[in-house]
């Protein structure tokens, strides 16, 4: 008897074992595909956190560049002159939301890439991955000369905290900023703060009494080669360059003609000047500071700001009458005999 109940022992176990080889099998299979579902789920939540950044770079490059435009602006405005270096304090703004001197620019706050990039790293971290974010290049530059294009290159390196994936990209993107609609910082700080003007581009070329006509009524920007361009007007150059027939009050900003052709300028509206600067005194007419309002000097906006002493001729550019530029009952428009052939207009009434 005891052998038989070991024979059928035997065969329990023999029916069994296949039985038992087949679970442990098809566990082995289940957990396999369970932790190939894992890591195919891990890859494709890396690769969307990846393309989350792709989305992201441009939209931060294109609001980081407006605010710290606005900020050098601001700036001006602030502390009565413009900055040393417009171009890396732009780059110094839109990377880290602050001055090089470190000061702040409450408009900047959190817009800046430092600010985006420890976000977006966290953001990593919350789903598991450890992402190391780097700005490789920031370039800004001119696609015309009332359009600037800044550029940036960054890396990101990013793992599991496993340390199982990794992947590695390069991300570049390009944002387009007209300079239209934003104040040119030459009105504030020529005129103690009392006068602003817009940046507004010609519609056409200027040519001839009554396009300059429209220009001046109209407040309007042209491009001039010989004229600041917008980066060099935050730094208050009034000489865009070494060699200009127009000398620069601010030697240490680089007013050294870095931009070429990309310089502009407009029309000083001397009638504002004389409704915001002059004080009506009785006996005496309106009182107007001679360092602002300088009735015959060229009302180029540059060569008239460059100015700094309007009775002294060796010290400035001084205007004539135009023929055929209609603005009314009074004749205080005037040109310099640099410009006469830029415009296309003729000149009378030279000092």
């Amino acid at each position: 008897m005891a052998s038989a109940g070991i024979f059928y022992s035997l065969m329990v176990l023999s029916l069994l074992a296949p039985i038992v080889l087949y679970i442990v099998s098809y566990m082995g299979a289940v957990q396999t595909q369970g932790e190939q579902m894992t890591v195919k789920f891990e890859g494709i939540e890396l690769a969307n956190y990846a393309d989350s950044i792709a989305l992201d770079v441009p939209r931060v490059l294109d609001i980081a560049s407006k605010r710290a435009i606005i900020a050098v602006i601001d700036y001006a405005d602030t502390n009565g002159r413009g900055v040393n270096d417009s171009e890396s304090e732009l780059k110094h703004l839109v990377l880290y939301n602050n001055f090089t001197t470190g000061s702040d620019a409450p408009i900047m706050l959190n817009s800046s890439f430092a600010n985006w990039i420890r976000s977006t790293e966290l953001i990593g971290w919350d789903h598991g991955f450890i992402s190391n974010i780097t700005v490789r290049n920031l370039k800004i530059n001119y696609s015309d000369p009332f359009t600037l294009n800044f550029t940036i290159e960054l890396q990101a390196n990013i793992t599991d905290r496993m340390g199982d994936m990794k992947l590695f990209r390069i991300y570049n993107a390009t944002t387009l900023v007209p300079i239209e609609g934003f104040t040119d910082p030459l009105y504030p700080l020529n005129t103690r703060g009392l006068v602003e003007r817009t940046i507004r581009r010609a519609n056409s070329t200027i040519f001839g009494p009554a396009a300059v006509s429209d220009m001046i009524n109209n407040s309007w920007y042209a491009n001039n080669s010989d004229a600041p361009s917008f980066l060099e007007r935050l730094q208050g150059c009034t000489d865009p360059y070494d060699g200009s027939p127009y000398r620069d009050p601010y030697p240490s900003h680089n007013c050294t003609g870095k931009y070429p052709g990309m310089g502009i300028e407009s029309f000083v509206y001397l009638p504002e000047l004389l409704s915001r600067l002059c004080t009506p005194t009785p006996g005496f007419g309106s009182v107007c500071p001679p360092d602002i309002v300088k009735p015959n000097a060229s009302m180029v906006d540059h060569v008239y700001f460059n100015i700094t002493d309007y009775t002294d001729l060796t010290k400035y550019t001084p205007g004539c009458n135009v023929t055929g530029v209609t603005l009314g009952t009074n004749d205080w428009f005037k040109m310099d005999n640099l410009h006469n052939n830029t415009y296309i207009v003729e000149l009378y009434g030279c000092p």
